[in-house]
């Protein structure tokens, strides 16, 4: 919210402006996820800034974006808290974790680093030029696959991507299906509730699996909020789940292009 919010104003109404500054944050944000020990946090902070400036243009003036991007961070603060309170509770042994677990990190040279920022800016730039020149709001989600699967791995990069487009369409169907035929015969909200947390304990014990199927369970219940909490009675149009799943799938094709062996001349390693 912090980073959000000035650039907002700074680029709000003005499309060249914003193309550059998303441009900008989104090579930052690839070149320091590169970084060990503090990269995850850039990248968090980063990516959620690209998401933030693109779901800007939805809201009809200032007022309501500073007020939906505080609502915003105080969700995220209510559920780190829940997350907290709930991790304190032992479930069973902690697992040791010593130096033989903790995979030896390094800092990729700076011409590495700046191959594959470059590559995944074209990505994700191409991703935003798609949707906001076809003014095709729903697409939107091919600029933030790029930047969820980027990775210096291809293989990893490639299970990532599969498992995105696997997990976002299980969740869209799951969300489709509460909505189509489930939502309409509830009286309550406990037996929405109920289903809410059906899906996700499934979402959760695929993410808790091993790392090849993991990425898919977060995909999962991250689909089936986005389609099911975004309306407060029975789903009347399905268009804006069907073009979710299109952006995921047009992300992923933007992503393989961008990072196809021998373009940019980057080296490609696992980070």
């Amino acid at each position: 919210v912090g980073t959000t919010l000035p650039l907002w104003e700074l680029t709000d109404g003005r499309w060249a402006l914003r193309f550059m500054v998303l441009a900008a944050v989104t090579f930052v944000t690839l070149d320091a996820m590169l970084i060990p020990k503090v990269g995850t946090g850039i990248y968090a902070i980063g990516t959620l800034t690209v998401m933030f400036l693109t779901f800007t243009d939805l809201a009809p003036h200032g007022g309501i974006v500073t007020t939906e991007l505080l609502k915003a961070a105080t969700s995220v603060a209510i559920a780190g808290l829940s997350l907290a309170l709930v991790s304190a509770v032992p479930f069973g042994p902690t697992p040791a974790v010593g130096p033989e677990s903790e995979e030896a990190e390094t800092l990729p040279p700076q011409d590495v680093r700046a191959r594959f920022a470059a590559r995944g800016t074209i990505a994700v730039m191409l991703g935003f030029v798609l949707y906001t020149s076809t003014d095709w709001f729903g697409i939107h989600t091919c600029m933030y696959t790029t930047l969820f699967i980027a990775s210096t791995d291809r293989v990893h990069r490639l299970r990532k991507g599969m498992l995105r487009i696997g997990g976002a369409t299980v969740g869209s169907i799951a969300a489709v299906a509460l909505m189509v035929w489930v939502l309409p015969r509830l009286d309550g909200v406990a037996g929405f509730l109920a289903v809410v947390a059906a899906v996700t304990a499934v979402s959760g014990w695929v993410a808790a699996g091993s790392e090849r199927i993991s990425y898919a369970g977060m995909q999962i219940g991250l689909a089936f909020y986005l389609a099911a909490l975004i309306t407060n009675g029975p789903l009347n149009e399905l268009n804006e789940t069907r073009d979710r799943i299109l952006g995921v799938l047009f992300g992923v094709v933007l992503a393989w292009f961008a990072f196809a062996p021998g373009t940019l001349g980057l080296d490609e390693r696992r980070r």
